[in-house]
């Protein structure tokens, strides 16, 4: 069911099938998150999309969390119900809906522009600006 919705939405989309994975010990592969979360579920390497584990990409060493993808919304609910809490490697797991980025603390700049020095470029210059203002309006 899920995989129909892999690359498309919209900016707020939550994947159904996507959980994200906290406080993983650093030393934590892929296949051992899978193997993990599969065996404490009880269920078949089947039901998993994919894993992934996310690494810094300056040092190469994990971050400590990472995100699962099953292949059925109602997998995603088990994981969060029966992988949250347990133990990995001596650290408490936690599993929760995977969420898109918060958008409130984003800065935006405006850049100034120069002066037009021809007729083209005034005209750009001036759609430009009446498009921006109208996207303020819609927010």
């Amino acid at each position: 069911v899920c995989l129909e919705h892999h690359g498309v939405g919209t900016k707020r989309f939550v994947d159904p099938c996507k959980v994200f994975v906290g406080n993983l010990p650093f030393t934590t592969t892929e296949e051992e998150l899978s193997r993990f979360v599969l065996s404490t579920m009880g269920q078949s390497r089947l039901v998993l999309h994919s894993s992934k584990v996310i690494y810094d990409w300056k040092t190469g060493k994990s971050k400590g969390y990472g995100f699962l993808v099953f292949t059925d919304p109602i997998y995603a609910t088990v994981c969060m119900e029966v992988v949250n809490g347990k133990l990995l490697e001596d650290r408490v797991v936690t599993v929760d809906q995977g969420k898109k980025k918060d958008q409130e603390n984003q800065l935006y700049l405006k850049k100034k522009r120069k002066a037009a020095n021809t007729d083209e470029e005034a005209a750009i210059m001036s759609a430009l600006e009446e498009a921006e203002s109208n996207e303020e309006e819609e927010d």
